[in-house]
């Protein structure tokens, strides 16, 4: 019985080597399963912080609308303000006019009114005069009661005289005054058409500098809550900042994951050591991994792992250059790459983006790092709309039908 235990516990030991790597394999891939998961968590969250942006985008776009439009309106008000000032000071100018005007012909009344006192004590002298001279008697008690008839005559003549020069007087004073009295009573209505004027351009005045403070009262809480819509633009950048830095962190665990799965059971393992890169998509996802993932187990690379990543994206959304380089090769291959646009960098490394719906760049073509250079499709062998992104070793690439060289995992460059 004693010699059949170590018989069991090699037998044991032969289990726990055989399973191993299935135990590796599954628990590895479900890490990988649960790091998908977690990315698509943080790319809905990430999309539920993209609408609301674009939602306050649009209310932001709307209030400064809104504050432009109000502002015009304070600028035409005090427009108006301005014209309706330069009406009264006009008014307010004749109406000074007028009193002086007033002011003027007041103070000739008053003139006649004393050249008529004065006339009056001319006039009370001269009735004395004739009184005294008896000028003023019964004309035909005078002819009766005269010893010369020439005199009689000459007295009557005189008197006639004088009362026509006291008539003359009299007359003149008086249509003079009446005259200035008509023109001081024009003076004093035009004076109240004025005065009421002017009161009717106050009155709009206060109106409108009335409605151009709740205008411009408008204005400012539309301003405030423009500027409280930009704070919540600029928490929403960096919450949605954040979550992208987590999806590409958790996409480099789940690309290190599936590498590692990779070299576990035959893959690539080659890890790239570039620097300061772009991600080449804003918005899409890691759709496959690099290596032999679960797809490259199927055989649809001949036995090979995948060589690069997969970021799904909708056909159309521009693809920008990962780093500063020249493009190389723009070409085209049907049963692989479809479209495709490689670039070598400053750095030696090489990039490949295939499946393209259109190249923005030619061959020999300076490009930056961000610059578009093309847009995501599904060209050549592709089940749908994504972007395969490949980083190449430095002097390791060759153009043929289809770019070839030495890959390493995207996923694990400096972005």
């Amino acid at each position: 019985m004693k010699r059949k235990y170590p018989y069991i516990l090699s037998f044991l030991i032969i289990l726990t080597l055989v399973g191993m790597p299935k135990s590796i394999w599954a628990n590895t891939q479900a890490n990988i399963n649960a790091k998908n998961a977690q990315i698509q968590q943080l790319e809905r969250q990430i999309q539920s912080i993209q609408n609301t942006k674009n939602q306050t985008t649009q209310q932001k776009s709307a209030k400064e609308a809104e504050v432009t439009n109000l502002r015009n309106q304070v600028n035409q008000l005090n427009k108006d303000i301005s014209t309706l000032q330069n009406q009264l000071n006009q008014v307010g100018q004749q109406i000074t006019e007028t009193e002086n005007n007033i002011q003027s012909t007041t103070q000739s009344i008053q003139e006649l009114e004393q050249k008529i006192d004065e006339n009056k004590a001319t006039l009370q002298g001269l009735v004395e005069n004739l009184y005294k001279q008896s000028h003023v008697k019964n004309e035909i008690v005078a002819v009766v009661s005269a010893d010369n008839l020439s005199e009689v005559f000459n007295a009557v003549k005189y008197s006639d005289t004088i009362q026509n020069r006291i008539q003359v007087l009299l007359t003149e004073v008086m249509d003079k005054k009446a005259a200035l009295d008509v023109e001081n009573q024009n003076l004093s209505n035009q004076k109240a058409t004025l005065a009421s004027t002017q009161g009717t351009l106050e009155d709009r005045k206060e109106s409108i500098e009335s409605s151009k403070n709740q205008v411009q009262s408008q204005a400012q809480a539309s301003a405030v809550a423009v500027n409280q819509l930009n704070a919540s633009l600029n928490n929403l950048n960096s919450r949605q900042q954040e979550l992208e830095r987590q999806r590409r962190a958790t996409a480099v665990e789940l690309a290190n994951l599936e590498a590692s799965l990779s070299r576990q059971f035959g893959g690539e393992g080659r890890v790239c050591s570039a620097r300061g890169y772009a991600w080449p998509v804003q918005g899409g996802r890691i759709t496959q991994g690099f290596g032999m993932t679960p797809f490259a187990r199927t055989g649809a690379y001949g036995g090979a792992g995948h060589n690069g990543i997969d970021i799904g994206a909708p056909t159309g959304t521009p693809v920008f250059a990962t780093a500063s380089g020249t493009v190389v090769s723009v070409g085209f291959n049907n049963n692989s790459y479809g479209k495709w646009i490689v670039i070598r960098h400053d750095d030696g490394y090489f990039s490949l983006y295939g499946h393209l719906s259109a190249q923005s760049v030619s061959n020999g073509q300076s490009v930056t790092r961000g610059q578009r250079i093309g847009s995501i499709g599904a060209t050549g062998f592709a089940t749908g709309p994504h972007l395969h992104f490949t980083i190449y070793l430095p002097n390791s690439l060759r153009i043929g039908s289809s770019p070839q060289g030495a890959p390493v995992n995207p996923s694990t460059c400096g972005y």
